[in-house]
């Protein structure tokens, strides 16, 4: 098989000091050698690429990605309906492809509306468009009159575009399975304000109660959940109600770290279900350019 050898890299390995004048080789899609010096079995069919001292390094991830956001807040229209679905597709390959070519290899979405990210995350795997390896979101889950559920009642709003409408813990439960099967390996949750919303940081947006069943009812089904979560109050509660990411987290504290080690230290929710859906991402598809 013929291979790829980069020589004169400045490597940066995620685990040690930056090495100069390393040599990295690549067979396929495998690193298979990485070493300093000179390359003394070159064959004919190889691709020799000198980087002169340039940095080769992993690639990144970013782990809070909205492919379909632009000029957020810029419009009046309600939260997710900025634009038509089919525009904000588009939207979201230009921005894949955007995060792709500045070096990230994987995104964990944070939230898109009408289901754009599973269909996104198809056409990535199936080669029609480039992107990185891609975790798809949900739309916002949270109850009603919730931060981004904020456009008048007399709209009378049948499409909700980003958001997500539930209240009490059997509408959680529906919410979240109806989501993961339209395609969502990761929820999102809105359990405050705060952090650019327009409700204060201090509201709850949903009970304890709606959340353990949110949370629970993604695991059950080898999914991660994340929420957007501003007070103390609400991070604390949501360690203890077992979600997986905490977004933004503006009140974190020395206790509250102190409760999120401990919970990863000791609670049985990190199952195997989970952890699969974790690896089976990270070995997914990304494009011939990643």
């Amino acid at each position: 098989m013929d291979r790829t050898v980069f020589t004169n890299a400045n490597l940066v390995d995620g685990e040690h000091p930056a090495k100069p004048a390393s040599t990295v080789i690549i067979e396929g899609n495998k690193i298979t050698s990485v070493g300093t010096g000179t390359v003394t079995d070159l064959a004919s069919g190889d691709r020799v690429i000198d980087l002169g001292g340039r940095t080769l390094m992993p690639g990144m991830i970013t782990c809070h990605f909205h492919a379909t956001y632009k000029d957020l807040g810029s419009t009046p229209s309600p939260y997710g309906l900025e634009r038509p679905p089919a525009y904000q597709a588009v939207l979201a390959a230009k921005q894949l492809e955007l995060a792709l070519q500045s070096g990230f290899t994987g995104a964990i979405s944070a939230g898109a509306p009408f289901d754009i990210d599973p269909s996104i995350k198809q056409a990535i795997s199936d080669g029609l468009i480039p992107g990185p390896r891609f975790m798809a979101g949900s739309r916002d889950v949270s109850t009603t009159g919730h931060a981004n559920d904020n456009f008048p009642w007399y709209y009378e709003m049948a499409a909700l575009g980003m958001v997500r409408r539930c209240d009490g813990p059997d509408e959680f439960r529906k919410a979240i399975r109806e989501e993961i099967k339209r395609g969502a390996e990761i929820i999102k949750l809105f359990v405050t304000g705060g952090h650019g919303v327009f409700a204060p940081k201090e509201l709850m947006e949903m009970t304890e109660v709606e959340l353990r069943a949110a949370c629970e009812t993604a695991h059950e089904r080898g999914r991660l959940i994340r929420g957007h979560i501003v007070s103390k109050r609400a991070i604390l509660m949501a360690v203890a109600a077992g979600i997986d990411v905490i977004d933004h987290g503006d009140e974190m504290d020395t206790e509250c770290i102190e409760r999120i080690v401990e919970a990863g230290r000791s609670s049985p929710r990190a199952s195997s279900s989970r952890r699969h859906s974790c690896s089976r991402w990270a070995r997914g598809s990304a494009s011939p350019t990643a």
